[in-house]
């Protein structure tokens, strides 16, 4: 019995430790920027997704990092094939 409770108790402890651990944040929520959450859909780095929302914050550029990208200081839209960022103040 002992050694069941020890096999459930380590198999815990492994996914709390898996889901503890920083992955490479890719797709969805990457948190917050100037006051407002970036949304990235597809393979981007949340890191790659600020930083392109700020590029183009700055720049005013329609296209950034080959990112296709519209918008105003309120709110930006980026995308490239399958991948999408979104920010909105």
């Amino acid at each position: 019995m002992s050694r069941v409770l020890a096999t459930i108790a380590s198999t815990v402890a492994l996914g709390a430790a898996l889901l503890a651990v920083p992955g490479s944040a890719t797709a969805g929520n990457c948190g917050k920027f100037a006051g407002s959450a970036v949304i990235a859909t597809g393979d981007i780095p949340c890191r790659k997704a600020k930083a392109i929302v700020k590029e183009y914050l700055k720049l005013r550029r329609a296209s950034i990092q080959g990112y296709d990208c519209k918008g105003s200081s309120k709110r930006v839209y980026c995308s490239t094939p399958g991948k999408s960022i979104r920010w909105k103040k």
